[in-house]
C-alpha cells in the first residue's frame, strides 16, 4: 500500500479517477501569494472578481489564518508511484484531469495538456482553451463524443463556464467538458 505525504499543511487532495492532485496551500506566511495581478480583477456579467475572492477567503499575509499559495501543483498516482509537481507560480491553478495518458490544469484564465508518458510529462504543455470564464473551471470529466451531460457524479449539467470550454476542439480522441465545483 502507498503512502502519501501531502505537501501543504492546509492543501486539499482530491481524486482524479486512479490519480490524486492538489494545489499546495500553507497557512500562516508573510508573503503574498504569487500571481494575484493576474487574476480577473472585476466583476463580470456572470462571474465574481476572483483576485478579490481569493483576498476575502484567503486573508492577508502575516494572519496566522492567511493561506498561502505558492502556485505549484502536484499530480500522483499511487498505483505506479508516479509522482509530478508543476510549478505555475500562480496562486490561482490546479489540476483539472488526468488519465493514463493525459493532464489538464488550469492556470488563472488557461487550461493547458500534457500528455503523461510512462509515467513522466511528455512534451510542453499545450495551451487549448483561454477564455474570462476558465477562472470558474476546477474539474474536468472525459465523455464520449455526442454526450450532452457531464461524465460524472457531481454534476448532471454543465454550468456556465463549460461555454469557453466548448470553443475547445478534441483533445487526443476524448472529448473535454469541463464543469466548475458549484455544480
Amino acid at each position: 500500500m502507498a503512502v502519501i505525504t501531502v505537501e501543504g499543511n492546509s492543501s486539499k487532495p482530491k481524486l482524479l479517477g486512479r490519480w490524486i492532485s492538489w494545489s499546495v496551500i500553507q497557512s500562516g506566511g508573510d508573503a503574498l501569494s504569487p500571481g494575484r495581478g493576474n487574476e480577473r480583477l472585476a466583476d463580470t456579467k456572470d462571474l465574481p472578481d476572483v483576485a478579490a475572492a481569493y483576498q476575502a477567503a484567503d486573508g492577508a499575509p502575516g494572519d496566522p489564518d492567511y493561506l498561502h499559495q505558492p502556485g505549484k501543483l502536484i499530480l500522483e498516482d499511487p498505483r505506479d508511484d508516479w509522482h509530478f509537481d508543476i510549478v505555475t507560480g500562480q496562486e490561482d491553478s490546479e489540476v483539472l484531469y488526468a488519465d493514463a495518458a493525459t493532464m489538464l490544469y488550469r492556470i488563472n484564465d488557461a487550461i493547458y495538456q500534457v500528455d503523461l508518458q510512462g509515467g513522466t510529462p511528455g512534451g510542453l504543455p499545450r495551451l487549448i482553451v483561454k477564455d474570462v470564464d476558465v477562472p470558474e473551471v476546477h474539474w474536468a470529466s472525459s465523455r464520449l463524443p455526442g454526450e450532452s451531460r457531464c461524465a460524472s457524479s457531481l454534476a448532471s449539467t454543465c454550468p456556465i463556464s463549460a461555454i469557453a470550454l466548448s470553443r475547445c476542439a478534441s483533445v487526443s480522441e476524448t472529448v473535454f467538458t469541463c464543469c466548475s465545483q458549484s455544480s
